[in-house]
């Protein structure tokens, strides 16, 4: 039995340990695949579509290329939060797709960066709140405030601190301000 055993070579590649320098220099498209998964900023995604559209030509590589858009539109622009089920009808080509990238991605992108910007602008009023209060709470009921009123602050979203700033005119303590919470 033993000769029909299955004699398998294999290279590993660690891609947690890839140096992205090393894999710039690298012209094929195992390089250029780690690059675009390792991608920090995804509006280069259109140069390494382009790139693997040259290093793979359709002739030789039509399987590799099906499989790669596959990849695009099912994992890496979803994983990505690219909502392309409008804006991208499906195509089975690299160069369409580096094409409706291309056209497509500012958009996408600075609509993401305005959803980053705003949930910023959310969380630091947030912080902003929580320090005022944290502020008046010391001011009534002494400036050594216990460790688990940070906590508190910290994790209160913004109906929980303004419900604790009525709370603070009103309370004969500080345990009383908190107490709907415990």
């Amino acid at each position: 039995m033993q000769r029909y055993s299955p004699s398998l070579a294999f290279l590993l590649i660690d891609e947690n340990v890839l140096e992205p320098e090393r894999l710039t220099g690298l012209a094929n498209a195992c390089a250029v695949f780690f690059r675009m998964k390792r991608l920090e900023d995804p509006l280069a995604l259109v140069t390494l579509v382009d790139e693997l559209d040259r290093l793979l030509p359709e002739e030789r590589h039509t399987g590799l290329r099906l499989a790669l858009v596959d990849w695009l539109y099912d994992d890496y622009l979803p994983s990505h939060q690219l909502n392309i089920g409008d804006e991208m009808e499906r195509t089975t080509s690299l160069a369409e797709v580096k094409t409706m990238l291309a056209e497509g991605t500012p958009d996408w992108f600075a609509h993401e960066r305005n959803k980053g910007r705003l949930e910023g602008r959310v969380e630091g009023r947030l912080e902003g709140e929580a320090r005022v209060l944290k502020r008046l709470l010391a001011q009534r009921f002494g400036s050594s405030l216990p460790a688990w009123v940070d906590q508190r602050l910290q994790g209160a979203d913004e109906v929980e601190l303004e419900r604790l700033a009525d709370a603070v005119l009103n309370a004969g303590s500080l345990e009383a301000v908190f107490a709907e919470q415990r």
